[in-house]
């Protein structure tokens, strides 16, 4: 198996997890954004809860932000995810949905898989995640 194919699949293992267990979809996202903020915080932002000093900081929103969409992920305080996806078009939101999270996820993924292919830096990003060199 060539390295690109082994990390395309290592790339389906990350979303597969991430939507194995709607119970722990809290989790997962939480996951993928420490994930995506160690290794692509360009494309990134995250909100967090609670109060600014307290120890527990839990995820509020995560957006994942790319060249015409953005795809954002919330966490309710009980624990539900819900997904939606924005259009933009020169750096303007012209249009908002809401989507399924697992499709959500997937095209979170998609995107990653395209972005590294374009960018030598965020495929070294995304190799140092798969190899587990960036934590």
């Amino acid at each position: 198996m060539d390295e690109e194919t082994d990390k395309a699949l290592q790339l389906d293992i990350l979303a597969a997890m991430l939507s194995s267990d709607k119970k722990q979809a809290k989790e997962h996202v939480e996951t993928l954004s420490n994930i995506l903020e160690a290794t692509l915080p360009e494309h990134v932002k995250i909100k967090r809860g609670g109060m600014f000093f307290s120890k527990d900081r839990p995820l509020e929103e995560l957006t994942v932000q790319f060249d015409e969409s953005a795809y954002i992920l919330v966490v309710s305080k009980k624990g539900a995810v819900s997904a939606k996806k924005q259009k933009f078009v020169r750096g303007i939101a012209l249009s908002s949905a809401d989507m399924q999270v697992q499709e959500c996820i997937d095209s979170i993924v998609q995107h990653l898989s395209e972005t590294a292919a374009k960018s030598s830096a965020a495929r070294q990003a995304l190799s140092r995640f798969i190899s587990g060199n960036n934590f």
